[in-house]
This record gives structure tokens, sequence and C-alpha cells, in this order.
């Protein structure tokens, strides 16, 4: 029995009635929320309980064999369920884990498959744009060489009409001095028929 001054009165404090309390509060089922996330806390109140029971000067007993074999089998149950609930995490970190790894997997394909077809757009990209190029050079090409070959054919075409002027100029040429030169025939005949006849009339007279 512990007494204390509290608020101008005293209080008891029987250890036998806190471990009686704690004892039932714990087989009572009300703990069983607490069991799985603060099971530290009932071992720790378990052994606060028993140690309430040795100091409350109780002798020892069948009720506190009892108790101490509830207490024993409530210690092996805890165990039982801090080892399930270790095993729960670990099963839960693994599915958690693999589920990271599946969602990193899936995360690396997306990125590689968009990379590929990024690579993939450029590369078409490049390959269109060199054969625009390779249309826009042949084009210019064949603009060029028909521009050449235009060139050449008018240029033909004035090299043969100057040659034909030229063989126009040199037939009337040819045509003048033949003209030219069967008028000075048909003159000098005339003269050579005038000294004939001037040289029949000397010798006749």
């Amino acid at each position: 029995m512990v007494r204390e001054q509290v608020g101008g009165r005293r209080v008891k404090f029987d250890s036998f009635q806190i471990f009686r309390q704690l004892n039932l509060w714990f087989f009572s089922g009300r703990s069983k929320g607490l069991v799985w996330r603060n099971y530290y806390v009932l071992d720790t109140i378990l052994g606060f309980s028993v140690i309430c029971y040795l100091i409350s000067g109780n002798k020892w007993d069948g009720n506190w064999l009892s108790i101490l074999t509830n207490s024993q089998m409530s210690l092996a149950k805890l165990d039982e369920l801090r080892q399930a609930a270790k095993i729960e995490v670990e099963m839960r970190f693994r599915k958690k884990r693999a589920e990271l790894n599946t969602k990193v997997e899936m995360r690396v394909l997306l990125i590689l498959k968009a990379y590929k077809q990024r690579r993939a757009t450029l590369k078409e990209r490049t390959s269109q744009s060199l054969l625009r190029r390779m249309a826009r050079e042949s084009k210019y090409k064949e603009r060029v060489c028909t521009a050449i070959c235009q060139k050449r054919v008018a240029a033909e075409k004035k090299r043969l009409a100057l040659l034909e002027t030229e063989k126009i100029r040199v037939r009337a040429r040819v045509l003048e001095v033949r003209k030219v030169a069967r008028s000075i025939s048909h003159q000098r005949e005339i003269e050579m028929m005038e000294m004939k006849n001037k040289l029949e009339d000397r010798l006749q007279r």
C-alpha cells in the first residue's frame, strides 16, 4: 500500500489492484487493437503489472501461479504477434519493393521506347530532308543543263544564221564579180571588133 498527498488529500495506491486491473484489461480483449501497433507498450505494461504484484506484498499462492502462467502465455502470444507482424512487414516490404521494381522497369522501358521513337523520328526527318535536298539539287542540275542546252542551241542557230548570211553575201559578191567580168569581156569584144574594123578599113585603102 502506497500513500501520496494529491490536492490536499491522501490517495491510496494499491499495487495489487493495479496489477489486477492491468491484467483484466489485457485479457479482456480491449487491448487487441493495440497489439499490432504497440506490442512494446503491452510488454512494458505486463512487466509493470508483475512488478506491482511483487511490491504489493502478497504471498506466493495458486492464484499467483495462475496469473504467472497467463502472463507467460500472453508473452508467448505477444511474441507470436511480433513474429507475425515482422513477417507481415517483411512481406509488405518485399511486395512494395517488387511493385517499385516493376514500376521502375516499366518507367525505364517507357523511357527507352520514347528514346527509340525519338531516334526513329529524327532518322526519318533526316532521311526526308536528305531526299528533299537531293531532289532540289537534281532539279537545279536539270535546270542548269536545260539552260546550257538552250544556250548552245541558240548559239548554233546564230552561227548557222551568220553562215547563211555570209553565203548569201559571198554569192552576191560572186554574181557581181561575174557580171562585171562579163561586162568587161563584152566591152573588150566590142573594142576588138572596132579595132578589127578599123584595121580592115586601113588595109582596104
